[in-house]
């Protein structure tokens, strides 16, 4: 594909893809590792998904403000008439308060 032709938008969104993978692949080899704890597993899994959501309304021009909420960003989406892979309360079991307090709730008993 020829540089010419890519716009910001595109090129925003490719960059986002990237992270994103980058990011589950962090997840996985934190998965598959004996000793690894949930936190930075949830973590890196959020934030693929956030990603991939970013890049997805990044290349259709889908203005979002700064959040972490996957809930909020899945709801963009499908207001955009995008439809996302997952809805919006099945991601919102990554969202990082959602996580962390399970996380606290778990390992303090």
């Amino acid at each position: 594909m020829a540089r010419c032709c890519m716009t910001p938008y595109i090129d925003e969104a490719r960059r986002l893809v990237r992270l994103a993978r980058r990011d589950y692949q962090t997840c996985a080899i934190l998965t598959s590792h004996p000793e690894a704890q949930i936190a930075p597993i949830c973590f890196h899994a959020q934030q693929c998904v956030e990603k991939s959501l970013k890049a997805a309304m990044t290349a259709n021009q889908v203005y979002f403000r700064y959040t972490h909420d996957l809930g909020e960003l899945t709801n963009l989406l499908t207001s955009a008439g995008i439809a996302p892979p997952f809805t919006a309360a099945e991601l919102q079991r990554l969202t990082p308060l959602r996580w962390s307090s399970a996380t606290t709730r778990r390992f303090r008993s």
